[in-house]
């Protein structure tokens, strides 16, 4: 029996203390916002009354002053203003107007995507999943500094928003989200979005500039292979040839020098042994010899050049390709974005 008694006293204790910890709780809930309304000429106060839809009165403040602070618990309520005359008169009451205090969440962020920004890009979009957005609800980009710049952001879903930045009006660094819904209530990110500087085209692209290295990366071995070997057998050909023409226009060039000094010696030895028929066949001989050193040079400079053209047909078809897989094609694409929302 004592037992019994002692098990009820104790479940009474707990009860008690429940409820004296459970009404801490319920001032906590209350919101404080302004009331603000335009001032009015030849009116001394104002008396702001503030019902709930029972008509139980909840505030009556009388003010000189065009706002007011207000404190009340979240819920449904009316009020109405009063006018007072320099008699301490009511004169003239506005319509009762119903408005409802909402409880202001903080923000929380279940998700917000993650990518590297250029800061050339005149608009980038970065979404986000965020509970307890309100129509109030203000977004900050914050620096290293702590300098705060407001956002543009839209709601396209109950808890998806999507940030719209301006990369240009930004310096490349790392910058931490503020969403605020009050002075109290607000979450921050830290280091969420990352500014990164333009890099030139040949240091960010490097590989667009190689025949072959992007169509291997796309699958495309083959068509890489053929580029690839293609473009660097034709320039190598091509070196090959610039070589045999340098070493043929050089001999050609000594020839022409050697016959000169040799004309020369004849003709001053023995003018007669010059125009006789064996300064004639050596002469000619000569000549023979020059001519083919410019055949071969000229072969060779044409060869030159064909493998040149050749080596620069493989990299224009390259450059083609690049352009259109890479910048064309890819830029055509369209992203198609899929969401399936389940209701409980």
């Amino acid at each position: 029996m004592k037992f019994h008694y002692l098990k009820i006293f104790t479940i009474f204790f707990i009860y008690v203390v429940l409820l004296n910890a459970q009404e801490p709780n319920e001032e906590k809930k209350t919101v404080k916002y302004t009331e603000k309304w335009t001032k009015i000429e030849g009116v001394a106060k104002y008396r702001l009354e503030i019902y709930d839809l029972d008509n139980k009165p909840i505030k009556v403040i009388e003010t000189l002053e065009n706002e007011v602070e207000i404190e009340l618990l979240p819920g449904k309520y009316k009020k109405r203003l009063g006018l007072i005359n320099p008699f301490n008169q009511i004169f003239l009451y506005t319509d009762w107007k119903t408005f409802e205090i909402i409880e202001v969440p903080t923000p929380r962020v279940a998700y917000i995507e993650k990518k590297p920004i250029k800061s050339d890009k005149s608009q980038e979009e970065i979404q986000l999943s965020v509970n307890g957005i309100l129509e109030t609800t203000k977004i900050y980009l914050k620096d290293k500094n702590n300098q705060v710049i407001p956002i543009k952001f839209k709601q396209i879903d109950t808890n998806r928003i999507i940030l719209e930045i301006n990369p240009q009006s930004l310096s490349a660094d790392n910058y931490s989200i503020v969403i605020k819904n009050s002075e109290k209530k607000f979450t921050e990110i830290p280091n969420a979005i990352q500014i990164q500087k333009k890099k030139s085209f040949i240091s960010q692209n490097w590989k667009y500039l190689i025949p072959g290295i992007h169509q291997k990366e796309r699958k495309q071995d083959k068509k890489g292979n053929i580029l690839q070997y293609g473009f660097v057998s034709s320039l190598l050909t091509a070196g090959y040839f610039y070589r045999q023409a340098i070493n043929y226009q050089k001999q050609y060039e000594n020839l022409l020098l050697i016959q000169l000094v040799n004309n020369n010696t004849f003709y001053l030895i023995s003018p007669q042994l010059f125009k006789s028929s064996g300064g004639i066949l050596f002469l000619y001989q000569q000549t023979q010899e020059i001519q083919k050193v410019e055949k071969k040079f000229n072969s060779n400079a044409n060869a030159f050049y064909y493998s040149l053209g050749l080596s620069a047909l493989f990299y224009s078809f390259h450059l083609i390709d690049v352009y259109y897989y890479e910048f064309n094609l890819n830029s055509s694409k369209k992203e198609v974005e899929f969401m399936i929302t389940f209701p409980f």
